[in-house]
C-alpha cells in the first residue's frame, strides 16, 4: 500500500512498463513515455474523481463569520455539508433548501416567517443553513446578530495539486486501485503514437465505473449505522 505519491508513481509505471529512463540524472523520466509531472496530474484527477464519486474525505471545517453576515464563503474543495453546528454553544444548524417551506418558522423571539425572503431579514442566532442559494457558499438564517463560527462535517477534495513528496488522500488499497485505474483511463487517451490506446483506455475506465459503485456503498455500510425497521401496525 502506497502512502506518498512517490510510491504511487512508481506503482503506476510498473502497471504501465514503463520505467524512469532519463538521460542524466537531471532528466530521470526524459525517455520514459509519461512524465513524472504527467503523472502526477493524472494522480490528482484520479484523486478528484474518487473523492467526488464516493464522498469519502470527510473533514471538519471551521467556518467564522462576522454580526450581520449571512453569506459564509466556502473554499472551492469543499463538495458537501452534511452538517453544521455553532462553534459557541453547539447548536445544530438545520439544513433547508431555499424552496423548503418547513424552515420558514424558525426565528428567535417568537417571529414566525411566512417566507424564506422574511426569514433571511430576520435577525437572531442562526438556526438554518442553505446550501442551495448560492453556487459558493451557504447563507445563514436568521442573520447573526453576534460574530461566531460554524464547524461543518463537509465532503472534500483535494485541495492542491499533488506533486512528488506528498502524502496520498487516499490510504486504503481499494482506493488506490481505483485511482490507479483512473490514472490508466487518462493516460492511455494522451494524443502520442508510442502510447495513444483508446481501447484499453476505454476498458480501464469501464472498470473503474463499475468498481467505484461498489466502493460508495462499501464505504456508505461501514460509516453509517443501520436504519431501524419499524412494523407496519
Amino acid at each position: 500500500m502506497a502512502t506518498t505519491t512517490d510510491e504511487l508513481l512508481s506503482d503506476f509505471r510498473e502497471d504501465v512498463a514503463d520505467p524512469l529512463e532519463g538521460i542524466d540524472a537531471s532528466h530521470p523520466d526524459s525517455d520514459s513515455l509519461w512524465s513524472n509531472a504527467v503523472i502526477y496530474r493524472y494522480m490528482t484527477d484520479a484523486c478528484d474523481r474518487l473523492a467526488r464519486d464516493t464522498k469519502s474525505l470527510i473533514k471538519l471545517a471551521t467556518l467564522a463569520f462576522e454580526i450581520g453576515q449571512s453569506l459564509i464563503s466556502l473554499p472551492r474543495h469543499i463538495l458537501h455539508v452534511h452538517s453544521a453546528r455553532l462553534s459557541s454553544n453547539n447548536r445544530e444548524l438545520k439544513p433547508h433548501n431555499v424552496d423548503d417551506t418547513s424552515a420558514m418558522a424558525i426565528s428567535d423571539y417568537g417571529i414566525r416567517a411566512s417566507s424564506f425572503s422574511q426569514l433571511f431579514d430576520t435577525h437572531g442566532e442562526p438556526r438554518v443553513f442553505v446550501r442551495d442559494y448560492d453556487q459558493r457558499g451557504i447563507r445563514l438564517a436568521p442573520i447573526p446578530q453576534r460574530a461566531d463560527a460554524i464547524i461543518a462535517q463537509c465532503s472534500m477534495v483535494p485541495a492542491v495539486p499533488l506533486s512528488a513528496g506528498m502524502m496520498l488522500p487516499f490510504l486504503e488499497r481499494p482506493d488506490q486501485h481505483l485511482i490507479l485505474l483512473y490514472m490508466k483511463y487518462l493516460a492511455y487517451r494522451k494524443q502520442d503514437a508510442d502510447t495513444y490506446d483508446l481501447k484499453r483506455s476505454s476498458e480501464f475506465k469501464a472498470e473503474y465505473d463499475a468498481t467505484v459503485l461498489d466502493r460508495e456503498q462499501e464505504i456508505r455500510n461501514i460509516r453509517r449505522t443501520p436504519g431501524v425497521v419499524r412494523p407496519d401496525l
